[in-house]
C-alpha cells in the first residue's frame, strides 16, 4: 500500500514538474514583437544599356558602377520563430556612368523607396529575405568631367522613368538592437527609355536602362 502511495505521488508531481521546466523555458526564450529600426548605408548601382528593340547595329558604351547612399526606417513584425515579414520605407539614390569623349558623364536619381519582404531565420543570428521595391522618382542631377552637380529641369527633360520596380533578395546579420544588411534590387522594368534616331531623324530604336544596385548597410532598433 505504502508503494502504490508512492507512485501515485510521483505520478501526480510529473505532469507539475514538466509544466514549471515548460515555463521556465519560455522564460528564456521570450516571442520577438514588432520592431521599428533606423537604416542606412551605400549604394552600388549599375544600370548597363539594353541593346535597341528594331536594331542591333548600333553600339552604347558600357556603364560604369555609381556609388551613392539610402536611407530610412524598417518595421518588421514575426509571424512564428523562423518567418516574419518586413517593410522599409527609404530614400535611395542610384546611378550610372559612362565614358563619352575621354570625359565620364554621370547620372544621379534619387527615389523614394518602398520595399516589403518576406524572412527567414536561417541559422541563430541569420535570416535570409525576398521581396521587391516600388520606387518613385524625385529628382535627377547629371555631371560631365570634373564640373558640379547639375540639376535636371523635368519640364525640359528626363532621363528616369517616375516609377521603376523590382525584386529584392538580401541576407542580414542581426544581433540585440544592431543589424547588418546585404541585398539586391534587381529591376523588372526599365527605369528609363530613349529614342534613338540616325542622322535624317529616323527612329533606330529604344534604348532601355533597367536598375542593377547593391546595398550594404546598418540597422538600429529603436522600437
Amino acid at each position: 500500500m505504502k508503494n502504490l502511495l508512492s507512485l501515485i505521488v510521483l505520478l501526480c508531481t510529473c505532469p507539475l514538474y514538466s509544466q514549471v521546466k515548460s515555463e521556465d523555458s519560455l522564460v528564456k526564450l521570450p516571442k520577438e514583437k514588432f520592431s521599428l529600426a533606423v537604416i542606412g548605408g551605400l549604394n552600388i548601382s549599375k544600370m548597363p544599356f539594353n541593346r535597341p528593340e528594331t536594331s542591333s547595329e548600333l553600339v552604347f558604351p558600357e556603364t560604369r558602377a555609381e556609388y551613392a547612399c539610402f536611407g530610412g526606417l524598417k518595421a518588421r513584425q514575426p509571424i512564428n520563430s523562423k518567418f516574419s515579414v518586413l517593410l522599409d520605407a527609404s530614400y535611395s539614390v542610384r546611378g550610372f556612368g559612362y565614358l563619352s569623349s575621354n570625359e565620364i558623364t554621370r547620372f544621379r536619381f534619387e527615389y523614394l523607396d518602398f520595399v516589403p519582404q518576406a524572412e527567414y531565420k536561417v541559422y541563430k543570428n541569420v535570416y535570409a529575405s525576398l521581396g521587391g521595391y516600388l520606387s518613385f522618382r524625385i529628382n535627377e542631377f547629371t555631371k560631365i568631367g570634373e564640373s558640379g552637380w547639375y540639376k535636371v529641369n523635368p519640364e525640359f527633360v528626363q532621363f528616369a522613368n517616375d516609377v521603376d520596380f523590382g525584386l529584392v533578395p538580401g541576407m542580414t546579420l542581426r544581433f540585440d538592437r544592431v543589424s547588418v544588411l546585404a541585398r539586391y534590387q534587381h529591376g523588372l522594368i526599365s527605369a528609363s527609355d530613349l529614342e534613338v534616331s540616325d542622322a535624317t531623324g529616323a527612329q533606330l530604336g529604344i534604348i532601355g536602362r533597367q536598375n542593377r544596385t547593391i546595398q550594404i548597410g546598418l540597422g538600429l532598433r529603436i522600437l
